[in-house]
């Protein structure tokens, strides 16, 4: 088992009995419902709780933990990412970064020795949308180990009635992978990369309104190749988007080559279309004032696609 701390505020979120114990809850990765997770009894203001890995494979993980008080009053189901290495007892030390990495031994280190292996990586600051959470070692000889990648997404607090999530081929609208967005100020999931087949792959994000319509929320793509028998996850289009009096204006970090830029309503109206030229790092789109929200999409030649759903 492996003791992991969070801070205080994560167990009162709920409306508790401050003098009363607590019911608290945690699960991994698929969310079995409130009250049937693994449970411990815990007393209000406690902030640590031992949680039992053992059954979990080697990787990336999403930990779900949740508390109610003595009237069955539940807090917001908090998730954090966690990362589990292999049992080893060469360990030195891990480091993780987002998305940009740093060169080794310049990540967020953290002690790895043999017996505590589980990283909990904290999503505060993290810029709502997809993110790639890379993971490494290095053993008491000095050698590194292959930096593993996995696809995050993160999302502010979303004004809908529902949310779901897919990769590549559309399943139907309601038929996707569910996101549990009720109480919760941010909404984190993990996007599960084993089998996925070497090529460019697409993470859509939409999200039902409350008359039932779905819309699209995000559009990310990705890519997926193979390197030393480690599947590495790389994002395609890095689109910067915000938003300003009268126009949109995009930044790319990245050389995306020519592009095109529509602007559509969610009545599915086209309201402003512009060509990105290939080599440019910035692109500003006029808009009329006061239509919100907007879908941006940025199509390269090859089809490609990055959408974002902006207020």
């Amino acid at each position: 088992m492996k003791r992991i701390h969070f801070i205080t505020c994560v167990l009162l979120t709920a409306a508790v009995d401050m003098y009363g114990q607590l019911t608290t809850e945690y699960f991994f990765d698929t969310d079995p419902g409130h009250g049937k997770a693994t449970q411990e009894t815990t007393k209000a203001g406690d902030n640590a709780l031992t949680l039992r890995t053992s059954q979990l494979d080697a990787g990336m993980h999403l930990l779900g933990i949740r508390s109610a008080d003595g009237e069955g009053r539940w807090s917001p189901t908090l998730t954090s990412p966690i990362y589990v290495f292999a049992p080893k007892t060469d360990v030195a030390a891990a480091e993780w970064f987002v998305d940009t990495d740093p060169g080794y031994g310049k990540g967020t280190s953290m002690p790895a020795s043999a017996g505590s292996n589980v990283l909990v990586i904290s999503t505060k600051g993290m810029s709502s949308g997809m993110h790639l959470i890379c993971v490494r070692s290095r053993s008491l000889s000095g050698q590194w180990s292959p930096t593993l990648t996995s696809p995050l997404y993160v999302a502010e607090p979303l004004d809908a009635a529902g949310a779901e999530w897919f990769v590549d081929a559309d399943p139907g609208e309601g038929k996707a992978n569910a996101i549990d967005i009720s109480g919760k100020t941010e909404t984190a999931f993990i996007v599960p990369t084993a089998g996925m087949a070497v090529g460019n792959h697409s993470l859509t994000v939409r999200i039902r309104t409350a008359a039932g319509n779905w819309l699209p929320f995000t559009v990310t793509p990705f890519s997926v190749t193979v390197n030393a028998g480690v599947a590495e996850v790389k994002s395609i289009m890095d689109v910067g988007i915000r938003r300003m009096a009268g126009r949109i204006v995009l930044t790319r970090t990245d050389n995306i080559g020519e592009a095109c830029v529509d602007i559509v309503t969610v009545d599915g109206v086209k309201r402003a279309a512009a060509v990105w030229p290939a080599g440019s790092q910035e692109i500003s789109v006029d808009v009329q004032h006061g239509l919100s929200p907007v879908i941006v999409a940025v199509t390269r030649k090859d089809g490609t696609r990055f959408v974002k759903l902006i207020k």
